[in-house]
């Protein structure tokens, strides 16, 4: 049986569950604005579940009204601690009114969100896993084709050496004729040669190619914001955004290529 316990406070609750599969679900219902204590209360329960090695962190908003800015800064940070630490969270059940606030804060560019609870727990067996199977001071690269689309899987550290690496893969896509690019950012472990990530965009472009990225969450996620780099670079929120992204984009070329025609 799944262990529970319950934080309460006035207009504001967290509700606990460590599930079987190694998941730990953890519920907040109400809305933060009625709770002085809110934050404290969060970043209490996430510190708690940090020093227990817990690890796989489900944030469910199901029940949740509105969480203020602290509460979503208390989030963050225990986020990033947990990246450090080869985990991940993530985000279940946005409503109408948390979706688009953590979506202008620039949260959902770093930290996933799913509809359903059990999509979530499997998402996060395989970040985490994926995340211990990496050799933290290489940079691993896994191409494939998503449609029309290259996908390049970045996996591991980011270093100035990789980044070399990472600018001559790109190269070599696009000399072979791809011209749509996604680089799947999602279990970088860090972002020391940012820089390569922003020749790679211009070189595309220079090329009359696309490169963009996805999934950039964690540390290196939060890097960009904090660097206002986020309005530089192509990042989308998911793989499957870039991807249809850059079809719909090929498509328009390939019509107005017809029309010049």
């Amino acid at each position: 049986m799944a262990r529970r316990k319950q934080k309460t406070s006035p207009g504001f609750e967290i509700e606990v569950e460590h599930r079987e599969d190694g998941v730990t679900r953890v519920a907040l219902s109400g809305n933060s604005e009625d709770s002085p204590s809110a934050r404290d209360d969060v970043e209490g329960v996430l510190h708690q579940l940090l020093s227990e090695n817990r690890h796989k962190l489900l944030i469910d908003t199901l029940r949740l009204d509105w969480f203020t800015a602290d509460v979503v800064g208390a989030l963050i940070g225990d986020h990033l601690r947990l990246s450090d630490a080869g985990g991940a969270l993530i985000f279940v059940g946005l409503s109408e009114e948390t979706g688009p606030l953590l979506q202008q804060l620039g949260v959902l560019e770093f930290i996933g969100h799913t509809e359903g609870v059990e999509e979530a727990a499997d998402w996060l067996h395989e970040a985490v896993q994926e995340t211990r199977d990496i050799d933290p001071q290489r940079l691993h690269l896994k191409g494939e084709k998503d449609g029309g689309v290259r996908v390049i899987t970045l996996r591991g550290s980011l270093g100035e050496k990789e980044g070399k690496r990472l600018i001559k893969a790109v190269r070599a896509q696009i000399e072979r004729g791809h011209r749509s690019i996604v680089l799947d950012c999602q279990t970088l472990l860090d972002a020391a040669g940012l820089p390569a990530l922003i020749k790679v965009v211009q070189e595309a472009q220079r090329a009359e190619a696309q490169v963009v990225l996805a999934t950039l969450w964690g540390v290196p996620g939060a890097i960009v914001n904090a660097l206002g780099l986020d309005g530089v670079l192509p990042i989308y929120a998911s793989r499957e955004q870039a991807v249809a992204a850059l079809s719909g984009s090929g498509k328009k070329k390939e019509k107005r290529r017809k029309r010049h025609d």
